[in-house]
């Protein structure tokens, strides 16, 4: 199962944990979007740059604004870990927080 084709607008790490899945990553692209959810990008079928098959223990990178899907070739669980950087009005937000 997955979720299908869809942009994340953060760094995210893929970590295979058991079973097998590939994963397909498009190019950085203006994208037609679907928002079903407003948190879920889906975009619609891509050309794949990457399409790769991971097994337990290995990791894929994949930045932001790139489509990207993955699906189970079998039982599988796999962590996605994001990372979001802060945008200016944040650090800006922060710093003054921080100064006062």
């Amino acid at each position: 199962g997955g979720v299908g084709p869809h942009l994340d607008q953060y760094d995210v790490f893929i970590i295979q944990g058991t079973g097998r899945r590939r994963w397909r990553v498009g190019e950085k692209l203006q994208m037609k979007q679907h928002c079903p959810h407003p948190d879920l990008l889906q975009v619609d079928p891509f050309e794949a740059i990457i399409d790769e098959e991971l097994e337990p223990g290995d990791i894929l990178y994949i930045p932001p604004g790139f489509p990207h899907e993955g699906y189970a070739l079998e039982k599988a669980m796999n962590y996605s870990v994001g990372f979001r950087a802060p945008n200016t009005r944040e650090l800006i937000s922060g710093f003054a927080d921080y100064v006062l």
